[in-house]
């Protein structure tokens, strides 16, 4: 699934919106929305020798995620699992998160990340290098949450800190 672009990032989110216990009426009804995947933003940055043009052409992975589900447009649920994990291409931000080389996003379906398995992938296609995270221990992703990676790449691999679920 590609979100490296705006146009493929903005078509993979979904709101949902309801107000129940109304009646039909030709009145506007005011509707609330929520999302109601998950957001991953992963801030990546370097103690290691990394140039301009290597971070340029960076391309940052999100991949053995469930990218297909059942969407329940009346109650607003989401159920995941094809059995079939994919990789996701995220959006580079304009601007990074402060203090960091580049920053990427994308969507996904709520849905937990087991341990061990690689979660995220970074390839600097300029050098042919790449570094995988895979976590130590299961990472839930939640309806309408995002959750933060900070990545500090070094001469010995990566140093990850997970953040809390925000909305």
């Amino acid at each position: 699934m590609d979100q490296g672009d705006k146009e493929g990032y903005e078509q993979s989110d979904l709101l949902w919106g309801t107000h129940k216990g109304v009646e039909p009426t030709s009145d506007p009804v005011e509707l609330e929305f929520k999302h109601i995947l998950s957001k991953v933003r992963i801030n990546i940055k370097a103690d290691a020798d990394i140039t301009d043009l290597d971070w340029q052409d960076a391309v940052i992975y999100v991949v053995n995620t469930e990218t297909e589900g059942v969407v329940d447009l009346r109650e607003g649920s989401v159920v995941t699992g094809t059995g079939n994990p994919g990789a996701i291409t995220t959006t580079r931000l304009q601007n990074p998160e402060e203090g960091h080389a580049i920053t990427g996003e994308c969507i996904i379906f709520p849905q937990s990340i087991a341990r061990g398995l690689t979660f995220i992938r970074i390839e600097f296609p300029s050098t042919g290098v790449r570094y995988s995270y895979q976590p130590v221990e299961i990472i839930p992703f939640e309806q309408g949450k995002e959750r933060p990676f900070n990545i500090t790449i070094t001469d010995a691999g990566l140093v990850v800190s997970v953040g809390n679920v925000a909305d």
